[in-house]
């Protein structure tokens, strides 16, 4: 990673939060790339050894994933997606003790006699009644079963013991008679074959904790082993001349200026509780104070002395361990040595050797907490991961707050979970709370579920929450009683404090499973019950609302909302404000644009309330900004379950009270004209449907755009600066360990990251402004672009231009262009980006991800083509579309090299590949009418298959077998091998399937897919962007 120092000294905790996650996940890669190779030095011997899977020591080489039994699973994360292997139950089996039935129709058997078949008999028992393989229940017999016992053939229903008359006539024969009509039914106490779990059912998702449940879900699927991710390695050091291990000394009761040591104790057990092991890297002779015997394992009090704590980081960085954890030593005091130590005393000869990301942050409490990163390469030169640092401070309270915060985070990034941010929610104010002047507040409380009547009637449904008291650091007891924190903005002058009944986002730290959320349900359904108390709320509660202006209502009975001009009033009003539209069509009326805003934002509190409150089973709110910058809330909601429409006030009720006390809400003020906010524009994966490469030959394509990966851009202002930074990716570093180490790199990801992309984007943006004479908003106040990406490299899914038009649309938004650049504009703007940088692309890319959904282009016109680079484009409804799955390599081939040769000879007019685009295209044009006339999804994959399969024969053909890779045509062959049509998604790398036969065609494509060791997905459809 390029180690820069942080001109901010100073952040907010989100943007900490931030820093720490990307630092970690470059860490976290660097790991996976150096352990990767240590794992195939390790014997297969110690693949389940316990020692080996549970203790680290400074000298041994560690493996980034093992196997162990699913028992000792329970708090590690997967490694890789868990598939049943095998299917629970296996059989239809009873679900109660009774008799089995063969039931040809359900009329009244209550007089009827059934005998009872005792060779049928079954219990539920290790070892199955072989004779029940070939006999079948006759329908004027019955057998009698056991709880989980396999039916015997024939058997379709289940009658329990108690609810029959068994007659016996001797010791041989035995009947079964009054057996009620309502318990003879088809199916009726049977649980089906895969009815809980079917083979290849996805048991656990790559990157999960592993919970104690997950362990009897993967023993149902008959796995015995799992994969689990290595356990990160952390060392901890506690600084202070004044504490002492509580394990070890005895402080005398007339020594008041000594204290037993809070935060070694506290954090040894958090860490281990996250999915940490603690590395001993103190000598066991060494007199240091130790934290426990436990694993052998031990942590160190530092002393407050410059050489102790240089002496301890260059330990952890002469270990093994991925992070070092600091406690104390981190303000500005004369005995606070850890920034000194870190920049001055470890960067001696190169001041490029420690990054610091952030000296301070902005917020109580936790104000002194640093993080570094150690660069082993060049302060030790050896070929190991940078160290992670994390100083947190010495207070205990700060100390815990900033563990939950940032140094989970950091944990699950480098255990490889898929879910590393703290985990929030929303919650309500149960009082006033003053706000700091300074810091924004991370405030803990109390959170409670129980309505307490007050004196207007308010009974809470989200939970309430209630200060601990004072927010001292160091009152460690005050974690005891705290559920969640708060996160309290900065105050000023004229916003002092929140008020009671605010809705606030919560960072839940506690069970809440044992907190009393399980009664919310409980009274939810209270308050929906009780008309008198519907009714004082309407009337008392709805007068002292916040929001200065009324709420308007419409219903669809009343109004057309399939007129677009009426979506277009909703926003251009005189004056912000707050609509409900209602209604059983209320969302099938809603134009696209609108529908995106309602999938893209999030509006917290308002759609939980609005749906506790009201008798509606779907409820969505978005936010509106008009051209003046007048905001617009506004609130959808329809499928109504009774007559609601009517209840007007209390509609208006709900959306005031999820509302009220929320400042953006409440003044409705005017919220884009700030150009310091954070913008995150995130741009979809595409597929070539049908078409493709023609789009490159004035031919003619359909493309759709999917949810399963994405590019994100983040745009953060520099109000003070009117510089444009570009942060360095992953995959942009210019500095490099050795020469192998930079062959490798850029064999696997080739020779830059994205960062040329974004510059090239720049420079092309600020060009095509200029040339069209537009105006940007505020150009002389900075910002800083950073991009991530989880779109496979190479698989023809259009990655880097993804990365491309996810910052293009930061820049519309941030300069305010976005009605003043065509969609088709922008494309064409895109492709020219690539085209500059020596990217081989066709505008159908582009053209897709700029417009979102399933999109028809017509490249046809060549002259038009030519002279303005755009085609023409026309939305096809995606719901048409039959179910698809994605399949692709993890080495695939350079999607630009299988063009050149092609290429060549369609310029030079050979007349082969003239008619193989033509016919690509073709598939094109076919496939959009099967589309578009088709009655339904099944008739449509029948037809749609044969189509897939003659455009990959169309490319075939002419780019050879040689030209196309054996891994590519494997994946095609794969999928054809059990009927699926298939095709490549663009140039090779991955494959788009489509199953006509349905659900047991489809799991055996991802059966021989899985052994054929590709990645498989189902295809989520993007929406159609703005």
């Amino acid at each position: 990673m390029t180690h820069q120092n942080s001109t901010l000294t100073m952040v907010s905790m989100r943007e900490a939060i931030e820093r720490v996650v990307r630092t970690s996940e470059e860490i976290f890669s660097d790991i996976r790339r150096l352990e990767l190779d240590d794992d195939d030095e390790n014997d297969d011997d110690d693949e389940n050894d316990d020692d080996a899977l549970t203790t680290t020591t400074t000298k041994r080489k560690r493996r980034t994933h093992f196997k162990v039994p699913i028992e000792k699973s329970v708090g590690r994360v997967s490694e890789r997606d868990v598939r049943a292997k095998r299917a629970h139950p296996v059989k239809d089996v009873s679900i109660m003790d009774g008799f089995c039935f063969n039931i040809t129709n359900e009329n009244n058997n209550t007089e009827k006699k059934f005998r009872v078949n005792k060779m049928l008999t079954n219990r539920a028992q290790y070892a199955e009644n072989a004779y029940n393989e070939d006999a079948v229940l006759l329908h004027e017999e019955c057998a009698y079963v056991t709880t989980g016992a396999v039916l015997p053939k024939g058997a379709n229903c289940v009658v329990p013991e108690e609810n029959v008359t068994k007659v016996t006539m001797n010791d041989d024969d035995s009947f079964v008679t009054n057996v009620q009509e309502k318990d003879y039914k088809v199916h009726k106490w049977i649980r089906k074959a895969q009815s809980d779990v079917g083979i290849g059912d996805l048991l656990l998702k790559k990157g999960e904790r592993i919970e104690w449940y997950d362990v009897g879900i993967l023993a149902a699927g008959g796995i015995r082993e799992i994969e689990v991710s290595r356990m990160p390695s952390v060392a901890l050091a506690c600084t202070g001349d004044e504490i002492v291990e509580v394990s070890k000394d005895t402080i005398p009761d007339s020594n008041a200026s000594a204290s037993y040591d809070v935060n070694g104790p506290a954090l040894r057990s958090a860490l281990r509780s996250s999915g940490a092991e603690i590395v001993n890297i103190f000598d066991d002779d060494d007199g240091g104070s130790g934290g426990g015997d436990d694993d052998d394992v031990k942590t160190r009090i530092i002393r407050d002395e410059e050489g102790a704590v240089v002496d301890t980081i260059r330990r952890a960085l002469a270990s093994d361990c991925d992070v070092l954890i600091t406690t104390g030593g981190a303000s500005k005091g004369d005995r606070d040595y850890i920034y000194d130590a870190m920049m001055r005393k470890m960067c001696e000869g190169d001041a490029s050797a420690v990054a610091c990301h952030f000296q301070s942050l902005s917020m109580k409490p936790g104000k002194p907490t640093k993080f570094f990163t150690l660069s082993r390469r060049k302060i030790l030169g050896v070929n190991k991961p940078d160290l992670l640092c994390l100083s947190l401070p010495g207070n205990p309270v700060s100390c815990c707050v900033t563990f939950e915060l940032l140094v989970k985070p950091m944990l699950r990034v480098l255990q490889g979970q898929n879910v590393v941010y703290p985990p929030r929610s929303v919650a309500i104010l149960g009082d006033d709370i003053q706000l700091d002047d300074e810091r924004e507040e991370f405030h803990r409380v109390s959170l409670s579920w129980k309505a307490k009547k007050s004196s207007d009637g308010e009974h809470p449904l989200l939970p309430i929450a209630y200060s601990t008291g004072k927010q001292i650091s160091s009152r460690i007891l005050s974690m005891r009683e705290a559920d969640a924190l708060i996160e309290l903005p900065v105050g000023n002058a004229t916003h002092t404090k929140l008020p009671k009944g605010t809705i606030v986002s919560i960072v839940p730290i506690a069970d809440l499973r044992q907190r009393g959320a399980a009664s919310v349900r409980s009274s939810i359904l209270h308050l929906q019950n009780d008309a008198k108390i519907k009714a004082e709320r309407t009337t008392q509660s709805f007068s002292k609302m916040a929001v200065r202006r009324p709420i308007e209502v419409i219903n669809d009975e009343t109004t057309g909302l399939d007129d677009l001009s009426f979506w277009r009033k909703v926003v251009a009003r005189n004056a912000s404000g707050v609509v409900a539209v209602v209604g059983p069509r209320a969302r099938e009326a809603m134009p696209d644009e609108y529908k995106q805003l309602l999938l893209h934002d999030d509006v917290p509190g308002v759609e939980e309330i609005v749906f506790e409150l009201t008798n509606f089973t779907d409820v969505s709110a978005f936010r509106v900004f008009s051209d003046e910058g007048r905001l617009t809330l506004v609130v959808v909601v329809d499928d109504a379950i009774e007559d609601s429409l009517k209840d007007i006030e209390m509609i208006k009720y709900a959306i005031a009270e999820s509302i009220r006390g929320d400042e953006t809400f409440s003044s409705m003020g005017v919220a884009n004209e700030n150009v310091s906010e954070t913008l995150v524009r995130r741009t979809y994966a595409r597929i070539g449907l049908l078409g493709n490469p023609s789009d490159q030959y004035f031919g003619e394509v359909v493309a759709v755009s999917i949810k399963n990966f994405y590019a994100e851009t983040v745009l953060k202002p520099l109000p003070t600066s009117s510089e444009i930074k570009i942060v360095p990716g992953p995959y942009d570093a210019n500095d490099f360990e050795s020469i192998s180490a930079l062959k490798q790199l850029t064999s696997e990801h080739g020779y830059d990251g994205g960062a040329k992309l974004i510059k090239a984007l720049l420079a092309n943006f600020a060009k095509f402004c200029e040339e069209k004479q537009i105006a940007l908003k505020n150009p002389s106040v900075g910002f800083s672009l950073s991009y991530s990406s989880n779109i496979p490299k190479q698989t023809g899914m259009s990655g880097s231009s993804a990365i491309i038009i996810s910052c293009m649309n930061c820049l519309l938004d941030r300069y305010d262009v976005r009605d003043k650049i065509s969609k088709e504009e922008r494309a064409f703007l895109a492709l020219q980006v690539e085209n500059d940088i020596g990217i081989a692309a066709g505008l159908m890319d582009r053209v897709i991800q700029v417009y979102g959904g399933c999109v028809h282009m017509n490249f046809r016109n060549a002259e038009k083509v030519k002279e303005t680079g755009i085609g023409e484009y026309e939305y096809v409804d995606a719901e048409k579309i039959p179910k698809l799955f994605v399949v692709w390599s993890q080495n695939p081939s350079n999607s630009g090299k299988i063009h050149q040769p092609v290429r060549q000879r369609w310029l030079s007019g050979d007349a082969e590949i003239i008619q193989g685009m033509q016919n690509a295209a073709d598939c094109a044009r076919e496939g959009l009418q099967i589309i578009q006339m088709s009655s339904g999804k099944e008739s449509c994959a029948i037809r749609l298959a044969p189509i897939l399969s003659a455009n990959f024969a169309a490319r075939r053909k002419m780019f050879t077998d040689a030209g196309l890779g054996d891994e590519n045509i494997r994946m095609i062959e794969l999928c054809q091998s059990v009927g699926a049509g298939a095709k490549f998604t663009g140039s090779g790398g991955a494959v788009v399937a489509c199953c006509p036969d349905g659900a047991e065609q489809e799991a055996r494509l991802k059966a021989v897919v899985a052994e054929a060791r590709f990645s498989v997905a189902e295809v989520e459809f993007a929406p159609r962007e703005l």
